[in-house]
């Protein structure tokens, strides 16, 4: 099983739960799933990530292969996700938001979504409300680490 990573679980394990020079076994791994092609995010992730200019970006930049960018499939898949929760995308003073692309990556792929992202509600939608309507999996980021059965 593969999976699509969205940037609240980057963030969420990179700032707070296992951080980089706290925890660079877990980091190790992450490398190891991305060259064997089992992690994924779409560009947009990368996008939010490069904002702030600390450990976790650093990180992501040495793994830019994992950010695959938008192509025909996603783009449709995305257009489709924001005609139906066109309030995942954020307020416009925001630069990016790569929700929408997460779950239409997930969705063109096969994926399992992970995020730290909670429901949400129709009228504040948040990626597993999304995940949940279009039929693809979604986990946090520990029992994603439990799937994967990985151990620090």
């Amino acid at each position: 099983m593969a999976y699509c990573i969205d940037t609240s679980a980057f963030i969420e394990a990179g700032t707070r739960r296992y951080p980089i020079d706290v925890f660079p076994a877990f980091w190790s791994a992450l490398v190891g799933l991305a060259h064997e092609g089992q992690i994924v995010s779409p560009e947009e992730v990368f996008l939010e990530l490069r904002a702030k200019a600390d450990p976790l970006h650093e990180w992501a930049r040495a793994q830019r292969g994992m950010f695959v960018p938008l192509d025909g499939a996603q783009m449709v898949a995305t257009s489709k996700v924001l005609r139906e929760f066109p309030r995942l995308v954020g307020s416009l003073n925001r630069r990016y938001d790569a929700d929408a692309f997460v779950v239409a990556l997930a969705e063109t792929r096969g994926l399992t979504v992970v995020t730290e992202e909670n429901h949400g509600t129709r009228d504040r939608p948040r990626i597993p409300l999304a995940c949940e309507y279009f039929d693809v999996p979604c986990v946090d980021t520990l029992a994603w680490i439990r799937k994967l059965r990985l151990s620090f």
